[in-house]
């Protein structure tokens, strides 16, 4: 398996983060010889795995936001944007049956001024608003980040993870660790990771997140005819 050299804002920030859960695993106790040690070291455990699910679901939010970033930096031309991406920013509000004609009006009157309409533009600094791909996006399970990332243009991306992981089984990897977050976060006290388990969980998401950043970063030199995406994007 290989990975790029380039690395985007979103998997600098990650690595940066992911510090924190590093922080915490070294308070644990290497010996749990008491019951008050034990509680201390599951305490640890759990808070870390919440701590490091949402540095996953934030480096996910990030590479959509560099996705953007390049666009704008690269003022790519709208007229090759992919189309995924024009209908999320330009449907921002959908046409429904049930608005009375006053208010349908309102919504083709904003369309028809969005620049993403024009195919003789290019992509300039707030042309894209970054929450209409980001709203809904709570728990980074891999359908959740399957649609993310099918709204900005990239589908099918498991199917582009397997080519380049191989037999990791990242995306089972992925949901294991959200499954069980999500258990800790609705209260169950019979799920007990020990800080064993939060190592292992770090080992698969930073593997996780280097097979994104190497996607992206390739889909965005192949797509889009340059050298290195994120040599002006920065945040």
């Amino acid at each position: 398996m290989s990975f790029t050299k380039h690395r985007s804002p979103a998997l600098l920030k990650f690595w940066t983060n992911l510090r924190e859960v590093g922080t915490l695993i070294s308070l644990s106790y290497v010996n749990e010889t008491t019951p008050k040690q034990r509680d201390i070291n599951e305490c640890l455990s759990r808070a870390s795995m919440l701590l490091l699910c949402s540095h996953v679901e934030s480096f996910f939010e990030g590479l959509i936001v560099d996705i953007l970033s390049f666009h704008e930096n690269n003022q790519t031309p709208v007229s090759i944007l992919p189309i995924p991406l024009k209908v999320t920013q330009i449907l921002s509000k959908p046409l429904l049956d049930s608005l009375n004609p006053e208010k349908k009006w309102k919504i083709l009157e904003e369309i028809s001024q969005n620049l993403l309409t024009d195919e003789n533009q290019k992509c300039k600094q707030g042309i894209f608003q970054e929450k209409l791909h980001l709203n809904g996006f709570a728990s980074p399970g891999s359908s959740n980040v399957e649609n993310l990332f099918k709204g900005i243009g990239i589908s099918s991306i498991w199917s582009l993870v397997e080519q380049k992981a191989g037999n990791e089984n990242s995306k089972i990897r992925l949901n294991v660790f959200v499954s069980r977050r999500n258990n800790i976060t609705h209260g169950s006290s019979d799920d007990k990771p020990t800080i064993g388990d939060v190592r292992n969980y770090i080992r698969d998401m930073c593997l996780v997140v280097k097979i994104f950043n190497s996607i992206v970063t390739e889909y965005l030199i192949n797509d889009f005819n340059v050298e290195d995406p994120w040599e002006n994007t920065s945040r």
